[in-house]
């Protein structure tokens, strides 16, 4: 160790006294072109990495604009495909029954952050000019009822859905009575029908389509199924819950019944 620490203090302090400088200069001399070398072939490694990682930037945003196109091109035929097999069920409903009827594309459902009221209804994008009236039915591409106009203009029309509060269906239930009454939304979510004499006898799972009484929406759209039945032998009423079979988050294109 000893002799390792001299011979360094003795070519540090020759190298500081200057008596090296021939030997550092003819080393440096030789060396050059080999540093240059070094240099030059670190600068065009630097370089090549500098313009890869560029064209590799420009790779990726160019992969990521096709992700992006081919992304919009899927979900544009998803929703064809969608339209278009809605599309087919409404012709093959129209095809067994003598309906006339109109097609319309919902422009939207109220205002989804106001109050439960206006959620249940939608607009559509038929109106006067195209035959629709205050009061006809709506439809589904399954042929059922999804409810009915309340409001129309030239180009447009407003249409409370079956479980709207204000939309009032004049129904019959598929039961051995062939029961008769009204059938109005509740809460938004659900269908009532009441007012029924306690004599009838009613079934959780009956059908309830429209009764086309005393309304130009026809006989036969089915509204849903009898999930509840109330029944108080106390009472001179009884009432049923039903279940309608709409998919209100689903509507994308409708029919209007026409007289």
């Amino acid at each position: 160790m000893v002799v390792s620490l001299s011979i360094a203090a003795f070519l540090l302090a020759g190298h500081y006294l200057g008596l090296f400088n021939p030997l550092e200069s003819t080393f440096f001399s030789a060396a050059g072109p080999f540093n240059q070398w070094l240099f030059r072939r670190g600068a065009n490694i630097n370089q090549n990495y500098q313009e890869s990682s560029k064209n590799l930037a420009a790779e990726l945003s160019s992969c990521q604009g096709k992700v992006a196109s081919l992304a919009v091109a899927s979900a544009q035929v998803s929703e064809l495909q969608d339209e278009n097999n809605k599309l087919r069920s409404f012709i093959s409903f129209f095809s067994n029954n003598e309906y006339r009827k109109v097609f319309a594309d919902v422009l939207t459902q109220e205002s989804l952050a106001e109050n439960n009221e206006a959620r249940q209804n939608i607009i559509i994008d038929r109106g006067f000019k195209d035959g629709v009236l205050v009061g006809l039915g709506v439809i589904d591409q399954n042929g059922v009822i999804v409810g009915k106009v309340t409001e129309v203009k030239d180009h447009s029309a407003k249409v409370c859905l079956v479980t709207s509060d204000s939309c009032k269906l004049a129904a019959t239930i598929q039961n051995s009575d062939r029961t008769i009454g009204v059938s109005e939304g509740s809460l938004g979510l659900t269908v009532k029908m009441n007012f029924i004499p306690q004599t009838e006898k009613i079934n959780v799972n009956d059908l309830v389509i429209t009764s086309g009484l005393g309304e130009i929406i026809p006989r036969g759209l089915v509204i849903g199924r009898v999930s509840e039945v109330l029944n108080k032998s106390n009472e001179i009423w009884q009432s049923a819950t039903i279940e309608p079979f709409v998919d209100q988050d689903n509507l994308t294109i409708v029919s209007v019944v026409l007289p």
